[in-house]
């Protein structure tokens, strides 16, 4: 499938002592994350939880990282793209609302849909996302990577200790998307 976050999105105000940077200009913002602990996974109690979920353990971030402080953005793989010149696939996976499609000719500079600057890269793998990577790390000389699946809960989190990170309630999420203005 090509429709990988490369970097996470963090959707809860940053703690007080949050800092954000760039490496570079052409570089996403990101955000110094400290090392904490925190509750991964649903309690016994959640009414719809997956076995995947369970059992719920103690994650310890012993080392504190940076994170980007929203998803990469077209613009930030454009700089990339004008950099390189990598353009990935020339075909983007769709999902139509019953399965994914394959769609020729679409990729992350036209995904099939109106994208801005700001918006979220679409239509990207995880080879595309590796090339991005391998580009920053060797633009910067600081090593970047995907976060782990707990690096990101544990950011988004940001201390939380409710359901989802953005509440107790599954549709929150969607409603703060609204309110957003998406």
């Amino acid at each position: 499938m090509r429709l990988v976050v490369i970097a996470a999105l963090l959707l809860m105000p940053l703690p007080s002592q949050a800092e954000s940077f760039r490496d570079c200009a052409t570089c996403p913002e990101m955000t110094n994350i400290p090392a904490g602990t925190y509750s991964m996974g649903a309690p016994d109690s959640d009414p719809d939880h997956s076995d995947a979920e369970r059992p719920r353990h103690s994650v310890s971030i012993a080392t504190p990282f940076a994170l980007g402080t929203t998803e990469v953005t077209v613009a930030d793989y454009a700089a990339f793209f004008a950099e390189t010149g990598y353009s990935g696939g020339d075909s983007c996976w769709t999902d139509n609302g019953m399965s994914w499609d394959r769609r020729p000719g679409q990729g992350w500079q036209s995904p099939g849909f109106p994208q801005a600057p700001d918006h979220p890269v679409t239509c990207v793998n995880t080879a595309d996302a590796d090339a991005y990577i391998r580009w920053l790390s060797r633009k910067t000389g600081h090593a970047y990577r995907l976060p782990t699946e707990a690096e990101w809960e544990y950011a988004a989190r940001a201390g939380t200790t409710t359901r989802f990170p953005y509440g107790d309630r599954p549709d929150a999420n969607l409603r703060l998307w609204q309110w957003r203005g998406g």
